[in-house]
């Protein structure tokens, strides 16, 4: 489905809002007296009543629905019915007398559905338009209490500050950093003078969310020490693709579901940072490679309407498509009192013994009484019968030990996980801050920055670094592919690029980790089937990588290089 386009150009004199929580009021019109006028009227307020209509069932659709028809024709429904109540309004400019905020009120509903749509497709093409819409909004001030007459300035201000803080998501989705600093800057400019006037106050809740979006700018971007720091994409740099070989099976990506469940993360509205960071990498390289995968975004949601998406996909995929599912999430010991089964409050002696805790809907029917659940590795063990590549970043979640899956499908399967434990220098950090595998997989110069304490960095630096990085990361795999007892899977789901990709900063990410001097045994990430330790004896891998830490000056953090190929 495609939608019509709506360009910046054709926002004309007005346009605007980032409604999303309410249905803003677009159907107030001064009324004039004769009869042709009143028609006019009356048609508007119907076209509005339709598009809002429209607009609140998007709202309300789900994350995942097994029917994408339906879904995508509601869309080209919404999306058509706005051009029309656009042009409309266009048209009967002088008969309607609308002010400036309702005519942004519906430009704002056309940026909110090329976003939502982009979240349903992942199709960067929406996404880019509804920046657009949100930046043509913004500049031309359509929600400017201070230059209109007899409006309610609450609701305008209200409206204002969530069309920045709209336009500010989907900066970050865009990776436009600088258009980010440039909306919190006058954000906050917003904040500090109505703070210190007489009249209207900004609502304290925006405030935070002033303090939240810097946060998360901090924690995404590169630390980078002069002002290119917003230009340069923490993502920018991938590894080449290392083709596969003749005799291998192929597989390809076909659909990616991410969880994002650690609640104690920094936050973009409803995605956390390892979720924000995880959809990155995917855009990234799907872009690359000019595919656009299909991604699911999960925030919220119970054990059994996971398993339930789960399966809805898996149904979707062909033979030789395979299955990303990443989890990000804080790992808890089994509680009675979190479990969907709770007859006899005792978990199954064939469960492990902890378990991903999953934040829920407070309204949730499957668990009315909580607002967590728990999910366990063994409810992972139906999607083995499919091609599947799984992804954990939640420290304390099952030992080296305890990670094995019964082979009882045959199908290729990968899983990897961070490692169970982070070292007390970083442990306060990566709180807040994201897990240190999935900042790894996005951004592994921001992972080696963050475990060698570099504060700050130049930018001709941070380029020759991350090619460097690259370097390292293609001679690690080639060097894993050349392995003669290299398990079957990674042979095979490695065919596709965003799997190798992954797979390559993961490698570097662990021969990272077992040589800094601040990381235990303990702290070493995990895979399963088990990569074979002899690829890290490469003398020439470890050359390589010490060439990087040299040119950091970051020597003195791991051990020497001698010892590393002997490790």
């Amino acid at each position: 489905m495609e939608a019509q386009s709506l360009s910046e150009d054709d926002l004309g004199e007005d346009t605007e809002e980032i409604e999303i929580e309410h249905t803003p009021d677009i159907t107030k019109v001064i009324q004039p007296e004769n009869t042709y006028s009143k028609e006019v009227v009356m048609k508007y307020d119907e076209l509005c009543r339709i598009s809002n209509d429209l607009f609140s069932r998007i709202l309300q659709l789900p994350a995942y629905t097994a029917d994408s028809t339906r879904w995508k024709s509601l869309f080209f429904q919404a999306f058509s019915q706005f051009d029309i109540l656009w042009q409309y309004q266009q048209q009967q400019r002088q008969a309607l007398d609308l002010r400036r905020y309702q005519i942004g009120e519906i430009g704002s509903r056309i940026a909110h559905l090329y976003m939502s749509y982009y979240i349903h497709t992942s199709q960067i093409k929406f996404l880019r338009e509804s920046f657009s819409f949100y930046n043509a909004i913004l500049k031309r001030d359509y929600f400017d209490w201070e230059v209109q007459t007899e409006v309610d300035v609450g609701n305008l201000m209200h409206k204002k500050l969530r069309s920045f803080s709209r336009a500010i998501q989907v900066s970050f989705f865009l990776e436009n950093f600088s258009s980010v600093q440039d909306y919190l800057t006058r954000l906050s400019d917003i904040i500090q003078k109505t703070s210190s006037g007489k009249g209207e106050s900004v609502p304290e809740e925006y405030a935070h969310v002033l303090s939240e979006f810097s946060s998360f700018l901090s924690y995404v971007c590169l630390p980078i020490e002069d002002d290119t720091l917003l230009e340069i994409s923490p993502f920018q740099t991938l590894p080449a693709h290392t083709p596969a070989r003749s005799d291998t099976i192929t597989f390809s990506l076909g659909q990616a579901v991410l969880v994002g469940g650690n609640t104690k993360q920094s936050k973009l509205i409803d995605y956390t940072i390892d979720h924000y960071r995880m959809n990155s990498l995917l855009h990234r390289v799907t872009r690359e490679d000019g595919i656009e995968t299909m991604i699911t975004h999960i925030h919220k949601i119970s054990t059994i309407s996971l398993i339930e998406v789960l399966s809805g996909i898996s149904n979707t995929l062909s033979p030789h498509q395979a299955l990303l599912l990443y989890i990000s999430g804080e790992s808890t010991a089994y509680s009675s009192s979190y479990s969907s089964i709770q007859q006899t409050g005792e978990l199954h002696p064939s469960y492990t013994t902890n378990s991903i805790l999953l934040p829920v809907h407070k309204n949730s029917s499957s668990i009315p009484l909580q607002q967590h659940d728990q999910l366990f590795m063994e409810d992972i063990y139906p999607f083995l019968r499919r091609p599947l590549f799984l992804l954990i970043d939640c420290p304390g979640f099952l030992s080296q030990t305890e990670l094995s899956f019964p082979d009882r499908f045959h199908q290729p399967f990968i899983c990897i996980m961070s490692p169970p434990h982070y070292p007390t220098t970083i442990e306060n950090t990566m709180t807040r801050g994201g897990g240190l595998l999935t900042l790894f997989l996005s951004s592994p110069l921001s992972g080696l920055c963050l475990i060698c304490s570099i504060q700050s960095i130049s930018t001709k630096l941070a380029h020759t670094a991350l090619e460097l990085i690259t370097q390292v990361e293609d001679i690690a795999f080639s060097t894993l592919s050349s392995l003669p007892n290299l398990p079957l899977s990674y042979k095979q789901l490695c065919t596709d690029d965003t799997l190798q990709y992954i797979v390559k900063r993961f490698l570097f990410f662990w021969t990272c980790i077992r040589l800094h001097l601040g990381f235990k045994k303990d702290c070493m990430p995990r895979c399963y089937p088990p990569i074979p330790t002899i690829l890290f004896h490469s003398s020439y891998l470890n050359t390589e990588l010490y060439e990087l830490f040299s040119f950091l000056d970051i020597s003195d953090m791991f051990m020497d290089l001698s010892h590393a190929i002997e490790l």
